[in-house]
């Protein structure tokens, strides 16, 4: 079998908005912690997104008060009911868009305050989601970046477990929480052990089964990927 991680400790980094990648220090098997800037990236739409959002928060605003006071007015039966639905639809539109553009500037990691005090910025940090590695690093300095494009990936190592390969003839001697010993592939001389915490369910096209087995002791030298004989 091989090492590996879970889906939670592999993490493919991508841009929330668009732009040509101004800064970066990440090179593979660089250590990095949770909510650490890994790359800065600008773009003219970052600040027009803001301001777009400055502007929708104003004309929220206003049509809520302007709202409050239709209500008032129709309660006196001062004003039509076709005053009171236009200014209902006009706020159920600008509310849309307000909080439409809250949601963009809150998953692009902009703080929302700064930006309604006026301080806006044509750039934009990308953080670190998780603590791990660097494993790739797949753009340089100036690059344009799109949305789907994959900037890095990061891999936490602390959690790594043992994924194992056992045929049909054997399947039924594996139980969870048996001790597994195994070695390296490049190292058999030294043995580490780990303990079976879930069984497969189906054959794959060889007729076997793969086996997840948690490490019994967490070693920072080693790698995901790397093969094992157990």
């Amino acid at each position: 079998g091989k090492l590996d991680v879970p889906p939670q400790n592999l993490v493919s980094v991508s841009a929330p908005i668009g732009g040509f990648l101004k800064s970066t220090d990440m090179l593979e098997g660089k250590h990095v912690t949770k909510g650490e800037v890994i790359a800065v990236i600008e773009h003219p739409e970052i600040a027009q997104m803001q301001q777009d959002f400055i502007e929708a928060k104003s004309k929220y605003d206003f049509l809520e008060q302007e709202l409050k006071r239709q209500e008032e007015l129709s309660k006196e039966n001062v004003n039509s009911a076709k005053v009171m639905q236009q200014t209902q639809s006009d706020f159920n539109i600008a509310q849309a868009k307000y909080k439409s553009l809250e949601e963009k500037i809150r998953m692009a990691g902009i703080n929302k305050a700064n930006v309604l005090k006026g301080n806006i910025s044509g750039l934009l940090t990308v953080t670190s989601p998780i603590n791990g590695y660097v494993t790739k690093v797949n753009v340089n300095i100036g690059k344009m970046i799109n949305q789907q494009d994959v900037m890095f990936e990061i891999v936490d190592t602390e959690h790594l477990h043992a994924e194992l390969t056992v045929f049909e003839k054997d399947i039924t001697k594996i139980k969870v929480g048996q001790k597994v010993r195994f070695t390296l592939a490049d190292d058999p001389d030294k043995e580490l052990t780990a303990t079976v915490h879930l069984i497969g369910r189906s054959f794959d096209d060889t007729r076997s089964v793969r086996i997840h087995c948690h490490l019994d002791k967490e070693n920072t030298e080693l790698l995901p990927g790397m093969f094992i004989n157990a």
